[in-house]
This record gives C-alpha cells, sequence and structure tokens, in this order.
C-alpha cells in the first residue's frame, strides 16, 4: 500500500511529469504536512518511429519518468508509474487522427486531461492501492470543494475567470464611453 496515515494534513496523489510545475507541486505539498506520493503516466508506446520528443508524448518520456522518481526520492516519497499507453492511443491518438482526417483543429491536451490525467490516472492509483483524499498536479486550477457524490475526489475543476478579463472589459467598455462622447 503506497501512502500512510498522515499525521498533520491529507493523503495527496500528486501527477508528476518529471517538470518543475509538478516537482514543485510535490514540495510544497510536503511542506505544508502532507502525505504525498507521486504518480506518473506512461504514455508512449515506442509504436511510432522518428521525430523527437515533444510536449508530454514521445519518446524522450523515459527521461521524464526518471527525473520524476528521482524527485520522488529526494522528496522521500512514495512513487508509481502506471502504464497508461493503450488508452492514450485509443482515447487521444484515436481522437486526433478522427479530428484531423475530419477537417478540424484537435486539441488533444484537453481531451488527455479529462480522460487521462484527471480520469484513468487517479482510477488506476487507486486501484493499485495508492491511497489518497485529493488529486493534485503542478498546473494551475480553481477548485470547489463538492459533495463526494459529485465528484469521485471531493473537488472539481472549473472554468478559471480572473479579475484581469473583467477590468480589461470595463476599460474597453469606459474607453467606448468616453470615445463617443468626445465625438458628439
Amino acid at each position: 500500500m503506497y501512502g500512510g496515515a498522515s499525521r498533520n494534513g491529507m493523503k495527496i496523489a500528486v501527477g508528476l511529469s518529471g517538470g518543475v510545475d509538478s516537482s514543485v507541486a510535490a514540495l510544497l505539498l510536503k511542506e505544508q504536512g502532507h502525505d504525498v506520493v507521486g504518480v506518473t503516466m506512461k504514455l508512449w508506446s515506442g509504436a511510432y518511429r522518428g521525430g523527437t520528443r515533444d510536449a508530454c508524448y514521445g519518446p524522450g518520456e523515459a527521461e521524464d519518468i526518471d527525473r520524476a522518481r528521482g524527485l520522488a526520492e529526494a522528496l522521500g516519497i512514495a512513487y508509481r508509474v502506471f502504464d497508461c499507453s493503450a488508452a492514450y492511443e485509443r482515447a487521444i491518438v484515436g481522437y486526433f487522427r478522427e479530428t484531423t482526417l475530419g477537417g478540424r483543429t484537435p486539441n488533444p491536451c484537453v481531451m488527455c486531461n479529462a480522460a487521462m490525467k484527471f480520469g484513468l490516472l487517479p482510477q488506476l492509483a487507486r486501484e493499485a492501492g495508492v491511497v489518497f483524499d485529493r488529486f493534485a498536479t503542478g498546473h494551475y486550477a480553481r477548485i470547489v470543494e463538492t459533495d463526494k457524490a459529485d465528484s469521485p475526489y471531493g473537488a472539481r475543476r472549473i472554468r478559471r475567470r480572473t479579475r484581469a478579463t473583467s477590468s480589461t472589459a470595463s476599460r474597453r467598455n469606459n474607453w467606448r464611453a468616453s470615445s463617443s462622447r468626445s465625438e458628439s
């Protein structure tokens, strides 16, 4: 069993990619007294030849996994890797192909976040005996607590709304109002 009893905080599984964002998230959560366990998706099946690693999918994935494993060791947290390559091929690469061949622009990251990162990865971790109260990544999000009936993890993602957006719209409307007044 991974993720033991937490003395000060919650048990939190962190999706570790080997990058800066998830590494800092794991470090900060551990420093805050949470019991942290790192989990990583293995997505690259090696089925395609050529090219170089790009973003989160490609032949350089093993280096990222090694980096994430090294971080987990340095932090003294448990770490697991889950092979999600077959599901990724079906759900994300399949979607990418169908959308592109249909003449539309695919957005595989949005699909992967919902289906894999926040769907399959926490599910596989739980099935493998990783005990956690919350799932975190290094990517910013605004969280609203919900009833467990609404979400299996007690939280849900909501659309990000910033103050800058509303103040920009307000400045634009003020400019239009002042421009129309000066022209009259």
